[in-house]
């Protein structure tokens, strides 16, 4: 992925300048564990968490993606239960190593905090958080 990125970037389809940071849940193959129905019984890393108005279990794909091109720039999976400000620096510090300048970083209000914007600014970015 990362040389796909880097070519991607050379050729000036990625430019990076606004980044979007966004969860998306993936569904875990397995069923809930009976002894303890918060992880799954085949897939014990699969855990219970926000799936669009319900709650399922599974994981969720954290994305920093380049505005412009609509392509993801960084990602981290974990567990469903994680909140999404948990892994805000992770993305931003994959994504400055694909990415030369980012301007921007726009983010929905689960990333809302102190921490996070600091963090981006800290990065050279613009925090754009509601």
């Amino acid at each position: 992925m990362n040389s796909l990125l880097d070519e991607l970037v050379e050729g000036g389809i990625i430019k990076g300048e606004t980044l979007a940071l966004d969860a998306t849940f993936i569904e875990a193959y397995s069923r809930r564990d009976p002894a303890d129905d918060s992880r799954g019984l085949s897939d014990p890393e699969a855990r219970v968490g926000r799936d669009g108005k319900t709650y399922d279990l599974g994981y969720k794909a954290h994305l920093a993606v380049d505005i412009d091109s609509d392509m993801p720039v960084a990602a981290v999976v974990a567990s469903a239960n994680e909140n999404e400000k948990k892994h805000a620096e992770e993305l931003i510090e994959k994504a400055s190593a694909v990415v030369d300048e980012v301007k921007a970083v726009v983010a929905d209000s689960q990333y809302s905090s102190e921490k996070v914007r600091g963090m981006i600014e800290e990065f050279g970015a613009e925090p754009v958080i509601p």
